[in-house]
């Protein structure tokens, strides 16, 4: 079989609109108990630093 083609990784804008969108849906997300609500709020709070920082790891 042959391997799939290998594609271009996205460019920093599309990353980004692709963290503001993962960070859209966070906030609707309804956690259950504390402890999910943690990870969403670290969860959150990384994507934010994504989408401020000047360039993208």
């Amino acid at each position: 079989p042959k391997p799939p083609p290998v594609r271009d990784p996205p460019s920093e804008q599309q990353q980004r609109e692709i963290f503001q969108w993962m960070l859209e849906e966070k906030r609707r997300m309804k956690p259950e108990n504390r402890r999910e609500k943690q990870l969403i709020d670290e969860d959150k709070s990384l994507l934010k630093k994504f989408i401020r920082a000047e360039s993208i790891p």
